[in-house]
């Protein structure tokens, strides 16, 4: 049996969001953002997400999966300036990429980024120029051969530069990882605490030396 359900439509969405208690929204720390189904859900909640997430002054934990990175939605997000870990998972509109600079500039005291994408150099680029405090980086990928190629430039110029606060890595899948970023991540990364490498077809052995 069918559970019932409200009409699909942004005013229904709108009106949920609007009767949140304002009260503790100043108070809340950590929010989790997940879309399953019905897929009517995320697209007339979604409009409305930039208005709540504005409220809340004080997020320090985001995670969101299966969400639509908007412009409006990455433009709010560069008000939570007290953000520390940022889980994006199976993000939609990549076409927005480019303005994910404006919430990372934002974000100094980001010390943990998992990300589920596709073409995520760009986002590494920015990390490495606007979060000096990162200690965690997750990637998981399926990108192609070009930006793969993108992206192993971009982790290696991570890795030089913030490799000496970096403590957790985990490469899921990321074909970027090659033996040339291992031997970078074995020169710049010190104080690396943990290192998870999962499905890797690019690694051949011949960058362990500088972990020995």
């Amino acid at each position: 049996m069918r559970n019932s359900m409200p009409a699909p439509g942004s005013k229904y969405m709108r009106r949920r969001f609007d009767s949140f208690d304002h009260a503790w929204r100043s108070r809340l720390t950590r929010l989790q953002i997940r879309y399953y189904r019905p897929q009517w859900l995320r697209e007339a909640s979604e409009p409305h997400l930039p208005a709540l997430l504005s409220t809340f002054a004080n997020l320090h934990n985001l995670n969101m999966y299966n969400s639509d990175l908007s412009h409006s939605l990455l433009t709010t997000l560069a008000t939570c300036t007290h953000l520390r870990t940022v889980n994006i998972n199976r993000a939609h509109s990549l076409a927005v990429l480019p303005s994910f600079s404006l919430p990372l500039t934002a974000w100094p005291s980001l010390q943990q980024h998992f990300f589920f994408m596709v073409d995520i150099a760009p986002i590494i680029v920015q990390i490495t120029h606007s979060c000096p405090g990162v200690r965690t980086l997750c990637l998981t990928t399926a990108a192609s051969d070009a930006a793969a190629l993108r992206l192993t430039r971009a982790l290696r110029a991570f890795i030089s530069t913030r490799g000496a606060g970096l403590t957790h890595l985990n490469m899921n899948a990321v074909p970027a990882f090659t033996d040339t970023v291992l031997r970078v991540l074995a020169e710049s990364a010190p104080n690396l605490e943990e290192l998870m490498l999962t499905n890797f077809a690019n690694l051949t052995g011949k960058g362990k030396g500088g972990l020995c």
